[in-house]
């Protein structure tokens, strides 16, 4: 079943430390052509080392929050297919109860951490020290050790990574005022993106079983449905595609998002 050399690479996928051997191949590589391309090698380290930083957080949670073989499997070929095509262009992110909640809790964190940017820079020129100057506020005892792990992380990933513009999948979202028939929509997966609210993006992978139970089919309908009716858009996938070409479901999705990447820079 599937395409030739479809069952090593499921296994590949499905395995924490052959899937991080591949991906830090492919970064490797990655890395060295976007150094190519931009003709500066110190590019290409700077790069390297913010994708390792990304994919290890990316890998960590997939492998712990999936629910089946098939999200697994499904996710981490979208994982390799950015790695291989967009780097640091996907940031996976921990299950939440209340989704929009987190998403604009986290774009008022964001215009507050834009706000110290600002007064960092026109003190000092710059953004060259910041992570020392955290360093010393949390000695000072200024700040605690959650927000100053925090705020490093996001000095890194949104400063000098700058990933606001990218795509961030959050798996397993809980979505509390989406209900149907009285239950909160708990989907497989939502993407955002920080800096555009109209990205708003469901991704279902759907089991084997899915099209032989009427009940299943019917009652997803309905989700699909409650979930448009509130501005989302919804993609699904059969764990049939997925099983038998990862690859191909993977880069349709990654299309299909590169795409609106397209239709905004237009």
């Amino acid at each position: 079943m599937g395409t030739p050399g479809s069952a090593e690479l499921r296994g590949v996928l499905q395995d924490p430390t052959r899937f991080a051997e591949l991906t830090r191949f492919f970064i490797e590589k990655s890395s060295q052509l976007h150094a190519d391309e931009a003709g500066d090698p110190l590019f290409g380290e700077y790069l390297k080392a913010g994708l390792k930083l990304l994919v290890e957080e990316n890998l960590a949670l997939v492998f712990e929050l999936t629910e089946s073989p098939i999200e697994t499997i499904f996710i981490n070929s979208l994982l390799l297919t950015f790695v291989k095509n967009d780097p640091l262009a996907l940031v996976v992110q921990h299950s939440v109860r209340n989704a929009p909640r987190q998403i604009e809790s986290f774009r008022e964190r964001r215009a507050q951490f834009k706000k110290f940017v600002s007064w960092y820079k026109t003190k000092h020129g710059s953004l060259e020290g910041a992570q020392h100057f955290l360093d010393g506020e949390l000695a000072r005892g200024k700040m605690e050790t959650g927000e100053h792990h925090y705020l490093r992380r996001h000095l890194v990933l949104y400063e000098y990574l700058a990933l606001e513009n990218r795509f961030h999948l959050i798996l397993q979202p809980g979505i509390p005022d989406v209900r149907v028939e009285g239950r909160a929509v708990r989907p497989d997966m939502l993407i955002w993106v920080p800096s555009d609210e109209s990205v708003k993006i469901i991704v279902e992978c759907d089991g084997f079983q899915y099209h032989s139970d009427k009940v299943v089919f019917i009652h997803d309908r309905k989700r699909d449905r409650a979930l448009k009716t509130e501005g989302y858009d919804v993609l699904r996938y059969s764990g049939t595609e997925i099983y038998n070409d990862p690859i191909a479901a993977s880069v349709d999705l990654a299309e299909y998002l590169w795409s609106l990447e397209r239709k905004t820079d237009t």
